[in-house]
């Protein structure tokens, strides 16, 4: 109806019924669909503007500037997830090989799973509040991310916990030998030479845990280990262990 008034409905038997309309939409609109449900699409000054609509009400919502993006393609993005495992699985590999990572002392007793998923649930926490404090974001959101694991929308949200949970295990190992969520539920963290923790073996340990938030199926590891270390153990030459 002219540039400035579009008229919506459905055809039904062969007449079109009007259920909305949309005022000020503009020459050179297009109705498109997006994930979020049908909108109106322009460019106008060389920018990309979307103007959604509400199909319950048939209002319109104000236009917006669209942000152009260089989003990574999904087979890139693939092929980077990828290598970033495969290079997990080398340090882990080199460092069994340099630190007896993978040979664990016979009076070491491993941490039952329970407790150690207890521990980490604890140690999560200031990770959890970081995310909320930075995106703005709920819980729902982060345990969709996590559930998804890495993609490029995901990882700003996993990033921010995955380096927060690190630093946060990585200075109370450095520090005492056990993280708050290992202190409450009675495990210690042990260099499976039994001698005290190197600042390498906290950091190379810790990282790792950082990149098992990131992409959690890496944590499948504590289970394929015969004395139940993970991923950061393996390659830190550490284990987690009942306390005394």
């Amino acid at each position: 109806d002219g540039a400035d008034r579009w008229a919506m409905g459905i055809l039904q038997d062969g007449a079109f019924v009007e259920w909305g309309s949309v005022e000020q939409v503009g020459r050179g609109a297009a109705l498109v669909e997006t994930s979020s449900g049908p909108a109106f699409f322009r460019v106008e000054g060389g920018e990309p503007m979307l103007r959604r609509i509400d199909w319950m009400t048939g209002e319109a919502a104000a236009w917006q500037s669209l942000q152009r993006s260089r989003a990574v393609g999904p087979l890139m993005w693939s092929v980077l997830v990828s290598a970033g495992l495969f290079a997990v699985v080398i340090t882990m590999f080199i460092g069994s090989r340099t630190t007896g990572g993978g040979q664990v002392p016979p009076e070491f007793v491993p941490a039952p799973l329970g407790l150690r998923s207890a521990a980490l649930a604890i140690d999560l926490v200031p990770g959890v509040i970081a995310v909320l404090i930075s995106t703005g974001g709920g819980l729902a959101s982060l345990a969709d991310a996590a559930a998804v694991g890495p993609l490029p929308s995901t990882i700003p949200v996993l990033g921010v916990a995955g380096g927060v949970t690190a630093l946060w295990c990585g200075c109370w190992e450095w520090a005492w030998g056990r993280t708050p969520g290992k202190r409450l539920c009675r495990l210690a963290v042990r260099s499976t030479r039994g001698s005290r923790l190197t600042l390498w073996q906290v950091v190379v340990r810790n990282l790792i845990k950082g990149v098992t938030v990131i992409v959690p199926p890496l944590a499948v590891f504590v289970l394929l280990s015969p004395a139940a270390q993970a991923p950061g153990d393996v390659a830190a030459g550490t284990i987690v262990v009942q306390a005394a």
